[in-house]
């Protein structure tokens, strides 16, 4: 069964990229890569995110790398799987091995997941568009656990924009709803955050960390209070 979903979300990939016409390099991208080289990765954001959106290659490549690290953006590998892949299919060789170092940390659903959203990235590319709110939508909240399309829409997933203040400031309040005393939202990480963290990832038999991370959020606003 896991295997026939990767084929299929593999096949469909196949076929968006048959259909994916050459971009030329975009105005924004040697800024963007100049911006990241010197660390100043909110410009980068800003130059190298539409490119890729739009079939940069480069710019997928830098996308995908500073979700990997967390750099100017909360770190997701999930994200950095779809970016570094759309890349390493171009022939971006420093993407491939990108790729295959965070691949350890994924989950099958992740990489359906990944998979889904690298299709819907290439369609929207092809037809002219952005692909910005498929980006944002296919969340590991919104997939299925059969790899098929959610029955409805997800909502516009504002975490991947989030610093980490906010994201602890969230994550505290999904703890406080499903009952797991965070204290006081005031997103400052401390041991009762901590703890809770813990104890919502234990009683879903998950791996126990106590660490704050964008995925910990999705699965905390997901999940149903007991």
């Amino acid at each position: 069964m896991v295997n026939d979903i990767r084929m299929r979300a593999l096949l469909a990939c196949g076929i968006a990229v048959l259909v994916w016409t050459a971009t030329p390099a975009m105005a924004g991208v040697d800024e963007g890569i100049a911006a990241y080289q010197a660390g100043e990765y909110d410009q980068a954001l800003t130059e190298l995110e539409p490119a890729a959106r739009q079939g940069d290659a480069q710019a997928q490549y830098y996308l995908g790398t500073m979700y990997a690290e967390g750099q100017g953006v909360l770190r997701d590998p999930s994200l950095a799987h779809t970016w570094l892949t759309l890349a390493a299919n171009q022939g971006v060789t420093e993407a491939l091995f990108a790729k295959a170092r965070i691949g350890d940390s994924l989950s099958q659903r992740d990489i359906v997941t990944s998979l889904r959203r690298q299709n819907e990235i290439l369609t929207a590319s092809a037809e002219g568009g952005s692909g910005q709110d498929e980006v944002a939508m296919a969340s590991p909240a919104a997939a299925s656990s059969d790899g098929s399309a959610p029955a409805q829409t997800a909502a516009v997933d504002d975490i991947a924009s989030m610093g980490r203040r906010d994201l602890v400031r969230n994550i505290q309040q999904e703890l406080n709803r499903l009952g797991y005393s965070a204290g006081k939202p005031d997103g400052l990480y401390g041991p009762s955050t901590r703890s809770a963290i813990e104890g919502f990832q234990k009683d879903r038999d998950q791996s126990v960390d106590g660490e704050v991370t964008a995925d910990l959020l999705r699965a905390l606003r997901s999940a149903e209070a007991g």
